[in-house]
This record gives structure tokens, sequence and C-alpha cells, in this order.
């Protein structure tokens, strides 16, 4: 019994040591955005490679919402054609250049991304419902382009 009663104490111990112990998960800073599309971070820049459409996505599921206060910027491959839907929801990016591939924005895309600042549309035949929520936060800032942001909703 005596014994038993020792082993059952190490066993409490352990589990009380174990239990004190900070367990911490770690964001992944790279994967799938896409059946095509990947995604990594470096330097404060979200980059996406590969080619077809991205992954729509919720207010909060996105998987780079973890490092939503160091991406500044965002960089899209020329080959990528959909942005998703909440892609790059309430990120503190300050510039993105939307390259000619991008044939659709998907809805709430920018929204809530109120540091954003610099916008470069490379394609003029871009279209999506709602898809520049977020963005017509820059009528004051750059007019020109929340404009042409105008005329692109269908």
């Amino acid at each position: 019994m005596k014994k038993a009663n020792k082993i059952l104490s190490i066993i409490l111990a352990i589990l009380m040591v174990i239990s004190i112990i900070p367990i911490t998960a770690s964001a992944a800073s790279e994967g799938k955005a896409g059946d095509s599309i990947y995604w990594s971070i470096k330097n404060g820049v979200l980059y996406f490679s590969g080619s077809g459409e991205m992954y729509s996505y919720t207010s909060s599921n996105a998987p780079w919402r973890y490092y939503k206060d160091s991406i500044k910027e965002i960089s899209l491959n020329d080959r990528i054609t959909t942005i998703g839907e909440y892609a790059f929801y309430n990120l503190n990016i300050t510039k993105v250049e939307i390259p000619e591939g991008i044939r659709k924005i998907g809805t709430c895309a920018f929204a809530n991304c109120t540091s954003l600042s610099e916008v470069v549309i490379r394609n003029s035949k871009i279209f999506g419902c709602r898809a520049k929520a977020g963005l017509n936060l820059l009528l004051p800032i750059h007019k020109h382009i929340s404009q042409l942001y105008s005329n692109l909703l269908l």
C-alpha cells in the first residue's frame, strides 16, 4: 500500500509540474491561401505566391491574423486572380499593390484596415460586390483611387 501511495504521489507531482508550465502555441508564419497559392511573412511584408483564386475567410479566421500588428505591406503575385473575402480584414497594413492579374476582390477584403494609406491598382477591370469595403476610408487621402474603386463595383 505504501508503494502504491508513493507512485500515486509521484504521478500527482509530475502532473502538477506539467500544469504550471506555460503552453505556447506559435502561429504559423507561412501556409496555403488557395489551392495553388502560398503565403509567408518576412520583414513586415505578407507575401503571396502561386496562382489562381485565394481562399475566402471570415473576419476572424485568416491564418495571418496573428501578425496583424506587424504586417505593413502586402505583396501579391501577378498570377493570383482573386483576393478572398475578409482576406486582409483588420490588418495594420499601410500599403498594398493590386497586380494586373487580380480580377475580383472579395467582400470586405480590406475592411477595418484603418492604417492603409497607399493603394496601387494595376487593373481597371476588377469587380466584386462591396469589394471596396475598407478602402472607402481612403477618400480624403487618395481621392482618385477611391473614385476608381467606386467605378469598379457592380
